[in-house]
């Protein structure tokens, strides 16, 4: 199996597990506005896309060194620890759904003391280190622009029910941290 598709299973496998084990409660209040159907929607087109162009194109290969291929399976597994120890950081409060739980608390310790959706830039990490592999630049563009497109759309439904639901302490959360990338964006 090629480096690629070992790093899509295992992805593919931490956010099955996820959905499984993570989806909010029938007592939640669900402010998700299809912005999870969105998500997976657009992954798996934008991973698609990636491996078409990756084999029809290639006239925009590059080469892949050993020493490479070891670095971005480690800024993949780094992007993956991100995302998990942002989930594992929200505990009971995070679903793969956007909900709002009625003992819901605006968390802002571990990664959320650095950033608002270390979760995503976890994602982001690892979509980035996974779309090097195909050794294809297109694939790159591919992959990646699009799902910053749905990661986008989540983030704002997702502050929309933060601002709605924490008003002025998720305000003034919102200026003391960047989004994605602690005092950048």
């Amino acid at each position: 199996m090629n480096l690629p598709a070992k790093l899509g299973l295992i992805y593919v496998v931490s956010e099955l597990a996820l959905s499984y084990l993570k989806r909010s409660s029938s007592k939640s209040k669900r402010r998700d506005s299809g912005s999870l159907a969105v998500l997976w929607v657009t992954i798996t087109a934008a991973m698609i896309g990636g491996v078409l162009v990756a084999y029809l194109l290639p006239a925009f290969r590059y080469p892949l060194p050993h020493w490479l291929a070891q670095i971005l399976g480690t800024l993949f597994a780094g992007g993956l620890v991100l995302r998990w120890w942002a989930i594992l950081s929200l505990g009971k409060f995070f679903t793969v759904d956007v909900a709002i739980a009625d003992d819901h608390e605006l968390i802002i310790r571990g990664p959320y003391h650095m950033m608002r959706h270390p979760s995503y830039s976890g994602m982001l990490l690892a979509f980035l280190a996974l779309a090097a592999t195909f050794q294809n630049w297109l694939s790159i563009v591919t992959i990646l622009l699009p799902i910053a497109l749905a990661l986008a759309y989540r983030i704002y439904i997702e502050e929309i029910a933060l601002e709605h639901t924490f008003g002025e302490s998720y305000h003034a959360y919102a200026r003391s941290t960047k989004r994605l990338i602690p005092g950048v964006f």
